[in-house]
């Protein structure tokens, strides 16, 4: 309740599982052992609790809840493990089918990325929207260990493209593509820093953290920092504030925006709507009339994507304008954007009927362009 009233969104992570999801002993068991794979009654006794909790957001004992995550960390190649998603989601989806799920990608993002393309498909109309939670650290793998700071840095960029790219951008055709960073941290080994060649240590932070900030901003739902700060220290690399505070991890441009600066770029987006729809839907049908000329496609599909498109996204960015919790802090009160944007289009698909349409990715490319004029008006 207290983090509903301050506009924070929570993310109810199933993190100690019957019999441990994982070998270490923050799965839920001192034992060593991943047992939740090696038996029947620990997996169906986690979905009993899994139902358990849905029932409790679903009928709003829980307030403020963006998703549940089935488990944490699974370990690599789990015996199972998509079955027991799959016999989870259907679970679930009995007592709520409007709950976003995280799983986890049991360090194999790929793999499960194609696993959740095929639960986010346009033909899953009563699904829960599936989320991949994929977890980044640069200090704990020997190949890691090799590298230089610059070179770590070097590798931010890229480090979700081998799972991403080509997949990415066409619900209708791919199913929707969703991942979440449910950890990540300023820390990289000693033997990296051994490599550093001298560079200050507070500047090679800083441009690590911003490099993280800037990619999981660009192809990512969002990003949990591990942790906020411990109890007997502030948190050096592994924590949020310290590192918020030294200039590493960084806020949007948009949530240090002030409620007049948010109502002067939705009054110029509002001024320019029309001419740019007009344009938009003009280029879209002149396009596909020289492409295809003796096709009889279904153009009003394309123009109410691009209506809804543009009317989500000015709705995410007002809503704190509105809130009617503690979350201004004097002028401050920060617009926000469309997180995860892949599943939310399959929501908003079903929600349009687009399911078995012919020509349902023109409402997708629609709402798409719609969604972009939108933050672009906005200055994003």
């Amino acid at each position: 309740m207290r983090a509903h009233m301050s506009g924070i969104g929570v993310l109810i992570d199933f993190h100690a599982l019957p019999g441990g999801a994982n070998c270490q002993d923050h799965s839920g068991t001192n034992s060593g052992r991943a047992e939740l794979w090696s038996h029947a009654y620990p997996m169906d006794l986690a979905i009993k609790c899994l139902i358990y909790l849905t029932e409790e957001i679903s009928c709003g004992s829980i307030t403020g809840v963006i998703g549940l995550q089935l488990c944490n960390e699974a370990i690599f190649n789990a015996p199972g493990l998509y079955a027991w998603y799959d016999k989870a989601l259907t679970a679930i989806a009995q007592v709520d089918p409007n709950i976003p799920i995280y799983i986890s990608d049991a360090w194999d993002l790929p793999r499960t990325i194609n696993y959740a393309r095929t639960r986010n498909t346009l033909r899953h109309v009563n699904a829960n929207p599936v989320i991949v939670d994929t977890h980044c650290y640069w200090c704990f793998s020997d190949t890691d260990k090799t590298k230089s700071p610059q070179e770590i840095i070097a590798d931010v960029p890229g480090k979700l493209d081998p799972a991403l790219n080509g997949v990415e951008g066409s619900v209708t055709d791919r199913g929707a593509s969703q991942v979440t960073v449910g950890e990540y941290s300023c820390v990289m080994d000693g033997s990296s820093w051994h490599k550093a060649n001298g560079a200050p240590r507070a500047e090679i932070l800083k441009q690590f953290g911003q490099a993280q900030c800037h990619m999981f901003q660009q192809r990512t739902g969002g990003a949990f920092f591990w942790c906020a700060k411990m109890d007997w220290m502030p948190g050096g690399e592994w924590g949020f504030v310290e590192q918020t505070k030294s200039g590493a991890i960084t806020a949007q441009p948009w949530l240090l925006l002030t409620k007049g600066g948010i109502n002067t770029r939705v009054t110029h987006a509002m001024n320019i709507r029309e001419q740019r729809r007009h344009d938009d839907i003009c280029g879209h049908v002149k396009y596909w009339h020289d492409k295809s000329p003796q096709t009889r496609f279904e153009h009003q599909k394309y123009s109410g994507g691009w209506d809804t498109g543009f009317a989500d996204a000015k709705a995410f960015f007002v809503w704190r304008t509105g809130f009617g919790g503690t979350i201004a802090v004097g002028k401050a009160v920060s617009a926000d954007k469309i997180g995860n944007l892949e599943v939310w289009i399959k929501v908003r698909m079903v929600q349009a009927k687009m399911s078995g349409e012919k020509f349902a990715w023109e409402w997708e490319q629609g709402f798409r362009k719609g969604v972009g004029v939108f933050y672009e008006a906005v200055g994003f």
